[in-house]
């Protein structure tokens, strides 16, 4: 028997910029100074987040799910949603991709 485990977190931007912190790395930062940020850099050590699957489908014999969810199990906070919108199992490809690697 072999076991298979496969994880995509993917997000798409629709309509414009993500609506949050986006920045290019100042001097400062590359040298470890976030002084400048306008939010707190969070520690992410401080939080267990837990993942949740979902709307399992059956593709070829085995169940893959196709959306997720991680969650902040000490504010029951939805960090992030996951959706899958295909998967292909063993798909055919060039062997010749490795070689650009």
């Amino acid at each position: 028997k072999t076991f298979w485990f496969f994880s995509l977190d993917q997000f798409y931007i629709r309509g414009g910029q993500l609506s949050g912190l986006n920045t290019n790395a100042t001097a400062k930062m590359l040298a470890g100074n976030f002084s400048e940020l306008s939010v707190p850099i969070a520690d992410p050590s401080s939080t267990t987040i837990e993942s949740r699957f979902s709307h399992f489908r059956k593709m070829d014999g085995v169940l893959f799910a196709f959306a997720g969810t991680d969650i902040d199990l000490a504010t029951g906070k939805v960090l992030e949603t996951t959706s899958v919108r295909s998967i292909k199992v063993n798909p055919q490809f060039d062997s010749a991709v490795f070689g650009t690697l």
